[in-house]
């Protein structure tokens, strides 16, 4: 299940435990949105936001879970070590003009951001 990202706030409810998924799940969703999204047809800076905003909510969902079973952390550490790789490539590629078209846009510093988050997180 690929989920967007949804930030607390006031007026929303916490994530319900069903909304929340399991570290497998998570790695599932991790290989498709690397095989079949960034992987596929389209151009990264088309893609983008798209992973970008999936990958976090990944990350948020292992972050509310704490795993703590030694094969789930190995999930995690896989997937982690993969948004990771995502970032550094959006970085290295997105930052060239010539990567980018009429009304895409790519922010360095975010994207700087949400890699430091992820090293933190391994």
């Amino acid at each position: 299940m690929v989920k967007r990202f949804r930030r607390s706030a006031a007026g929303y409810d916490e994530q319900l435990p069903s909304d929340i998924r399991t570290p497998e799940t998570l790695k599932r969703t991790m290989d498709y949105l690397v095989d079949s999204v960034v992987g596929g047809p389209e151009r990264l800076a088309v893609v983008h936001k798209f992973v970008w905003d999936r990958t976090r909510a990944i990350r948020n969902d292992f972050s509310i879970q704490q795993v703590s079973k030694e094969e789930d952390v190995l999930l995690a550490v896989d997937c982690y070590e993969r948004i990771a790789r995502f970032h550094i490539m959006s970085m290295h590629q997105l930052c060239k003009p010539e990567n980018l078209r009429d009304g895409e846009n790519f922010d360095f510093f975010q994207e700087r951001e949400q890699l430091n988050n992820t090293l933190l997180s391994l």
